[in-house]
């Protein structure tokens, strides 16, 4: 992401790093067990939870959090997230609306969960993911296979609508 402007990125921070007086993040020396922990959460219960309403939002909230906790990077960690985030929610068919999220609300809800209160995080997610599903007006061939297969269409690709999408926020 950042590799065109600074020559170590991708790579791990060799220091260690706060934001504040209150806000330490995860060791230097902890970081490739933090980011493995996040592995595991995803390979444990990305499966079931992102399929379920209620779950999904404190999933994404427990990854995030643990990511941001860990701050891997020296630089760009924020951004970084949001992209991870949304890859994450691309691969079960969801997507994540960061647009509709101030920086106000972004800083307090990461401060919030470095202080060990997910929910501003969780009711955030709640409210910016959102489906990928069928236009109703596709051929109803076309319309049937895919919700006989179960197949979602994410609804950007490269910040473009993709034709014969469009989104649906989650129980609607």
């Amino acid at each position: 992401m950042f590799q065109d402007v600074y020559e170590w990125a991708g790579e791990f921070r060799t220091t260690d790093i706060r934001k504040g007086l209150d806000q330490a993040f995860a060791p230097k020396d902890n970081l490739t067990l933090e980011i493995e922990a996040v592995a595991d959460l995803i390979r444990q219960r990305a499966g079931s939870e992102m399929d379920d309403d209620e779950l999904r939002p404190r999933f994404l909230a427990d990854v995030l959090g643990r990511v941001n906790y860990a701050h891997p990077f020296r630089e760009g960690n924020g951004r970084t997230q949001r992209a991870f985030a949304q890859a994450l929610a691309a691969d079960h068919g969801w997507e994540l609306e960061w647009e509709s999220v101030s920086q106000e609300e972004n800083d307090a809800m990461f401060i919030a969960s470095m202080r060990g209160d997910f929910m501003p995080l969780r009711q955030t997610l709640a409210r910016v993911v959102v489906l990928a599903v069928p236009r109703p007006d596709l051929s109803a061939e076309a319309g049937a296979r895919d919700a006989s297969e179960g197949y979602v269409q994410p609804y950007r690709r490269g910040g473009r609508p993709v034709r014969g999408y469009v989104r649906r926020r989650p129980g609607r």
